[in-house]
């Protein structure tokens, strides 16, 4: 995905790693913003620390300390080294749990477990935790890529909004959830916990060979136990490494601390870790029940979308009902889709500081814009001058990322006008923007918390005509809490051409199984 130099900070005068795009692919643009967003809030010994971030022609980057150090992967591959025979690719029987290095094996793992307690509980899932992204520096882990980042409730207990994506990660140590194409949350973080573990005790991962073999493995094979393959594993030990790679999400463990935990008494850690921040409590993304109806009627709108009729759907229902997983199951499309899913939070968005994107007019149509600016890093000048053209000048002034896109030529100040014109203007020219961009790929755009956007996008919103919808592929989910509601969502709302869906509450039979999944416990005993 990307490049990443030694550099200067030229405030402090620190080395520094400086980490950017080596190809403003759209797919890397979106994955290295996600680094930043994820690494910008966390502040902890086990996690790289970010120094700054920003935007050079058109591309993001960010700068990082500067860690030397091992990695994980060298660690394991230099302890089993004496082992290692061309013509063995496994491990000999008589091979020692961890090639004698259990002790600090467990400690090095203890450690990564804490450090991913601390994410998860700030509502992130790493899903790319693999040997080759954790460093050992004087010996202690930290953890270096973000790439692939997901979010998950967290400790806030609020859904994170989160679409579907194609299947990503490192097939080794990909959980079963994963590999399906599922909604994460922190269990698949620990299912790679316990491939690294299995492979640093064992010497080799639990599954291997050729790719279809490892995902049909991990989906449905159990690993072969330990101690069948190396002496010395401690009893408590193997079960600890077999309930990590349980398929089931219910049997699996449910907690990273609590893995830390039984890591630290097995190898005789201190108790507890001073310099490690407490985690926040969480509790996971339960299953979806109960709304099958629903996201099958918004299913058929998508897909009349895809060919060519496009749709405006809002989504009410009090804070806690639903409102947030229903767009996602939206987002599950086929993978053969062409279907491009751009999402925002309105209410993120517009917690930021004073005076920055929250506080400025069409912030919630920035992650769109953002999409567009990104599709024209990636097709160069001809896609600039195809979606934006003269366009590019006025739209730049609310997403600075377009003006900076490749182009033929550079920006001219937009020609005054009369405020009321000025946005007559600008709803123009966003909807031209807006059908060539979906013409390129069908659109599915969300936005959750509709009724925290300001003024101008909603404004925007409500321009957007039946004639305009059906002649375009492009689906719009927008969901508000209703006890939230402002006289401009409800103006959308009452369009003939919007289709107003108001979430009722689900009934006990949906609700006791859902709570019984998040607290990680069966059913039957809530």
């Amino acid at each position: 995905m990307g490049v990443v130099y030694r550099a200067r900070h030229a405030a402090s005068e620190r080395a520094v790693a400086l980490k950017t795009v080596q190809v403003p692919a759209t797919r890397w643009l979106e994955s290295i913003r996600r680094e930043i967003q994820a690494l910008t809030r966390i502040r902890h010994p086990g996690v790289v620390r970010i120094v700054d971030h920003g935007v050079h022609r058109g591309r993001p980057w960010y700068a990082m300390d500067l860690l030397e150090g091992e990695s994980l992967a060298h660690f394991g591959e230099r302890i089993w080294s004496p082992y290692r025979r061309p013509s063995t690719p496994r491990v000999p029987p008589i091979a020692r749990a961890a090639a004698g290095e259990l002790a600090t094996v467990l400690q090095i793992m203890r450690r990564i477990c804490a450090s991913l307690a601390f994410l998860h509980g700030e509502g992130l899932v790493n899903c790319d935790l693999k040997p080759e992204n954790v460093l050992l520096v004087q010996g202690q882990p930290v953890i270096i890529d973000f790439g692939l980042t997901a979010h998950h409730p967290g400790g806030s207990g609020r859904e994170a909004l989160e679409t579907q994506r194609a299947m990503s990660g490192t097939l080794p140590y990909m959980s079963p959830e994963q590999i399906r194409g599922e909604f994460l949350d922190a269990r698949s973080d620990l299912y790679a916990v316990g491939c690294m573990l299995y492979e640093l005790v064992v010497g080799h991962v639990p599954f291997g060979g050729a790719p279809l073999s490892v995902k049909t493995s991990h989906l449905s094979a159990a690993p072969v136990p330990p101690s069948e393959l190396v002496s010395d594993v401690p009893p408590e030990l193997e079960r600890v490494i077999l309930k990590l790679l349980e398929k089931d999400l219910d049997r699996r463990f449910g907690y990273a601390d609590e893995v830390a935990a039984l890591l630290a008494a097995m190898s005789n850690d201190v108790p507890r870790l001073r310099e490690f921040p407490p985690p926040r409590s969480y509790l996971y993304r339960p299953r979806f029940v109960g709304r099958d109806a629903l996201v099958s009627q918004l299913a058929a709108l998508r897909d009349r979308a895809v060919e060519g009729c496009g749709a405006l759907v809002l989504l009410a229902g009090e804070s806690g009902v639903g409102k947030t997983r229903v767009a996602m199951e939206v987002t599950r499309v086929l993978p053969s889709s062409r279907m491009h899913i751009v999402t925002g939070e309105a209410s993120s968005l517009s917690t930021e500081s004073a005076g920055a994107v929250g506080s400025s007019p069409l912030h919630a149509l920035r992650p769109l814009l953002q999409a567009v600016a990104d599709c024209c890093q990636e097709g160069g000048a001809s896609t600039t001058e195809r979606l934006l053209g003269h366009r590019r000048s006025v739209l730049a002034v609310y997403e600075p990322l377009l003006a900076h896109v490749p182009a033929d030529y550079g920006l001219s100040p937009p020609m005054p006008l009369s405020v009321e014109a000025s946005r007559q203007r600008l709803f123009k020219y966003l909807s031209e923007v807006l059908r060539y961009f979906a013409e390129d790929r069908p659109l599915l755009w969300v936005i959750d918390d509709l009724s925290w956007a300001d003024e101008l996008s909603l404004a925007f919103l409500h321009s957007l005509t039946s004639e305009y919808l059906e002649t375009t592929p492009l689906f719009v989910v927008c969901t508000y809490r209703s006890e939230e509601s402002t006289e401009a969502v409800a103006g959308i709302a009452r369009l003939p051409h919007v289709t107003h869906v108001t979430l009722p509450r689900l009934g006990q039979e949906a609700v006791s199984p859902m709570i019984a999944r998040r607290l990680s416990e069966s059913p039957a005993s809530t």
